[in-house]
């Protein structure tokens, strides 16, 4: 298999996927991430009050950020509520991993994601461990993809290029699965990023928080937390480059790794469980940042939008109801909605509307609702996706 078309694999990196037998049909659900030296590794984790078995291990093992060799992860059984025998069976998942690559013990991270409350078939995943560790590959990225998915139904990657004169060419790349339980906060789904780009521990956990926060922090599919939720960063550079550092490199790398993770979550957002469309809302006019986001999940987040859109309805009313109900102080009269660049509401008031024009408008893929709530400066941009008979019928089904 060639490497993920379009995309450069950072240095240093080797991946891969095979069918362990926890999914029915030979389906891929083993993945594994390997790292050919010890990693500087950063994380963020689930804030969910029933954290899984897999991201307690991965935090106590977060603590020792320049030894992670690797990531092992498994979709089809979440291991969460799995008690002191999951907390077992997540570090022997990991010592299978750390020993069918000759990597030190504690040196792997462990991701689960599925059913909640089932014992994890660990035996089958030691027993899947050495083949999976003798085919890891640079190109072995889309089986890697393919064997975290749940309800996902096509892998997703991004990746950036990063080229600073006189300090090297490095690169980011993200692989990721998430379509239902999912808005995030503090972490999300499961995202792993990679890079050759030299970082220190605090520089890449404040770097992974702002750009989490402008990407997977935007992402709503159903309002649901998960329990296993987790991104990372990892480098595979061996620590800070001696060569000086050019001026605005780490801003430029943080452009990267922000533009990384905001193709995934508008990628998880578009293959929303049973999702038609994907939905972008963009607000201005807050006082604040955080005031126009709060705006921008209240519409991406009401049932009433998302129906009306997947039924390619221009409901404009639900559209109001929704931000109305945001606990956003903002005057009405200022208020401007448009949808698909068709302006719907303007200061409060209804606007004449060509219906035939904005239902045509409507078919496409991506929807469009821009919002402006007054005169300040704050702004937000969410993605999200439409409800459909098929999100019932998954979560429905799903067992």
């Amino acid at each position: 298999m060639s490497p993920p078309k379009n995309h450069d694999i950072p240095k240093g990196f080797i991946a891969g996927g095979v069918s362990a037998g926890i999914k029915s049909g030979r389906k891929l659900d083993l993945g594994m991430i390997l790292c050919e030296r010890p990693a500087l590794t950063v994380a963020l984790t689930t804030t969910n009050r029933f954290p899984a078995a897999p991201i307690k291990v991965s935090r106590e093992r977060l603590r020792h950020a320049f030894s992670i060799r690797g990531i092992v992860a498994n979709s089809g059984n979440a291991n969460a509520m799995t008690g002191e025998q999951g907390h077992a069976d997540a570090l022997a998942m990991a010592s299978a991993a750390e020993q069918a690559t000759g990597s030190p013990a504690g040196s792997f991270l462990v991701a689960s994601t599925g059913i909640i409350g089932r014992s994890l078939p660990v035996d089958k995943i030691t027993a899947a461990s050495p083949n999976l560790a003798g085919i890891l590959s640079a190109d072995g990225w889309d089986d890697f993809a393919r064997a975290i998915m749940t309800t996902d139904t096509r892998p997703k990657l991004a990746s950036r290029s990063l080229r600073l004169k006189g300090f090297g060419t490095f690169g980011v790349f993200g692989v990721a699965k998430g379509v239902g339980m999912i808005e995030p906060n503090m972490a999300t789904m499961l995202a792993f990023i990679l890079t050759d780009y030299p970082l220190s521990v605090g520089r890449a956990k404040s770097m992974l928080i702002k750009a989490t926060d402008a990407s997977f922090h935007c992402l709503t599919v159903d309002a649901q937390r998960s329990t296993n939720d987790m991104v990372s960063l990892m480098s595979s550079a061996t620590g800070e480059s001696k060569a000086r550092r050019p001026a605005g490199a780490d801003e430029k790398f943080l452009a990267a790794l922000t533009g990384v993770c905001r193709d995934l979550a508008r990628d998880m957002a578009a293959d929303g469980e049973g999702a038609s469309k994907l939905i972008t809302i963009r607000v201005a006019g807050t006082n604040k940042d955080i005031q126009a986001r709060k705006i921008a999940k209240a519409v991406a987040n009401s049932p009433l939008v998302k129906t009306a859109i997947f039924a390619e309805n221009p409901n404009w009313g639900r559209i109001i109801q929704a931000i109305g109900q945001s606990d956003v102080q903002f005057a009405a009269e200022n208020v401007t909605v448009k949808l698909q660049g068709t302006t719907l509401v303007r200061r409060g008031e209804q606007a004449s509307v060509n219906l035939a024009a904005l239902q045509s408008a409507m078919r496409a893929p991506e929807i469009i609702i821009d919002i402006t709530a007054g005169g300040g400066k704050g702004t937000a941009e969410v993605w999200t996706c439409d409800l459909t008979p098929g999100y019932i019928k998954i979560n429905a089904e799903y067992n």
